[in-house]
């Protein structure tokens, strides 16, 4: 039980870390679970914990708003981050004993020099207990902002997708581990993590891909350790399967960190040829830096480079360009659920101007006859198709066919034109858009 106060402790520093100082949930996850060396069980129960509750925030807050005469935004950091988290384990976590949720809560602000305002949230979190199935009714009976956790904002940028975006939310993914096929054969790649005690299962949609259960920290799994696997949705393997690299073929990565995208395109050039991975900080060029350490591979070059200019050493020199660019995130709020708290419709418009200005500047890297990949994670017609529309309109490209390149079950009208917008939960992925052109 000390284990768990603990977890749960950590677990509302974190929570005020991504809810209140609006800082990076992977990130801060990351650092709180390396920072307190976490076992596999701890490190389980403190994500779900900081997940769920960031996930499902504007649902909590009215559950609070039921039973508080205190507005929520009027109370201490730390009590309403007990609360959310408190109420989201006795709504939404069976495994958890409605008593645990409330005696750890209280105990927490006793601990936390709060002891004068646990009496408030003891007495909060009991009226919720007691009447638990009738909030759950009146959850699901709530407008779609309040149900899905989602800022009325937000849900207006997904237009007419909205409905297929709620239908996949709270719904359990795969994990994907994409296989590194230029070091062992998939057979061998899957019993060694089978022997690692992993449970692995087919992925329908991408060959060198797999679906793993049960591996606890994968950064201590010794196959992630030797490089031969790397955790990344399968949405994000596509714009690398596309791409149609050959040996010796020379790749510019724009916008690379973490460089899972390079380093699959590495792999696939089998060492030859050589993949040019640039972003904008010397933070995000040292996530670049692990994953090459990593996975060893020796044809990525490394290097901090601001995509909005063009690097004249480059020009004329690409087969293959990945505008894999910024984005609002909009297909990925499954997995990073508070960027849905902080993207703004006059985001949306901002960062198209910015994918604009990458393109622009990237795109006379490509030679005669070579291609581009766009993509991003969300799902906006500014940042998707009005960017296809632009390229179109200004440079000599074509929309080249993704089918020969994709498997059966993903091929429609749209991959044959040269272009694929996958709904978050389509096909078990992220929602991405990935669209490839070839130069005239």
């Amino acid at each position: 039980m000390t284990a768990r106060v603990n977890v749960r402790n950590i677990a509302v520093n974190a929570l005020v870390s991504i809810l209140e100082d609006e800082e990076k949930s992977h990130i801060v996850e990351r650092n709180y679970m390396d920072k307190n060396e976490l076992s596999d069980v701890d490190r389980s129960f403190f994500l779900r914990l900081v997940e769920g509750t960031v996930e499902r925030k504007i649902t909590l807050d009215y559950v609070i708003s039921l039973y508080s005469k205190t507005s929520i935004n009027k109370m201490k950091k730390v009590i309403r981050n007990v609360l959310r988290m408190s109420i989201y384990q006795i709504l939404y976590m069976e495994q958890v004993p409605d008593r645990s949720a409330v005696d750890e809560a209280v105990k927490i602000c006793k601990k936390r020099s709060f002891a004068p305002l646990s009496g408030f949230v003891n007495g909060v979190l009991r009226s919720i207990v007691r009447e638990k199935e009738d909030i759950l009714k009146k959850i699901e009976e709530a407008d779609d902002s309040i149900k899905y956790s989602i800022p009325e904002e937000v849900l207006e940028l997904y237009g007419d997708k909205k409905d297929k975006v709620l239908s996949s939310l709270f719904n359990e993914r795969h994990i994907n581990a994409r296989l590194n096929l230029s070091k062992h054969s998939k057979a061998e790649i899957i019993a060694m993590l089978v022997a690692s005690g992993v449970k692995v299962y087919d992925n329908p949609y991408v060959d060198s891909a797999v679906y793993i259960e049960k591996f606890g920290d994968i950064t201590k799994n010794p196959v992630y350790a030797m490089g031969l696997i790397t955790i990344m949705d399968t949405a994000s393997m596509i714009p690398g399967l596309v791409s149609g690299v050959e040996n010796g073929d020379i790749v510019v990565d724009v916008c690379s960190a973490p460089g899972g995208k390079a380093i699959h395109i590495a792999e696939m050039l089998n060492g030859t040829g050589t993949v040019f991975a640039r972003d904008l900080t010397e933070g995000k060029v040292s996530l670049i830096n692990e994953n090459i350490k990593r996975t060893g591979v020796k044809n990525v070059q490394s290097k901090v480079f601001d995509a909005r200019n063009t690097d004249k050493s480059l020009i004329g020199k690409a087969d293959v360009l990945i505008c894999d660019v910024p984005c609002s995130g909009l297909g990925v709020i499954n997995n990073k659920s508070d960027i849905k708290y902080r993207i703004k419709k006059e985001d949306v418009l901002e960062l198209s101007k910015l994918q604009k200005e990458i393109v622009d500047s990237s795109i006379p890297y490509v030679k005669k006859g070579g291609t581009l990949v766009y993509s991003t994670c969300t799902l906006t017609e500014e940042e998707n198709m009005g960017m296809v529309k632009h390229i179109l309109d200004n440079y000599d490209f074509k929309l080249s066919s993704l089918n020969p390149y994709l498997s059966e079950n993903m091929k429609n009208e749209n991959t044959d034109k040269g272009y694929l917008e996958i709904i978050p939960g389509e096909f078990d992925m992220d929602g991405f858009f990935i669209a490839r052109f070839i130069r005239g």
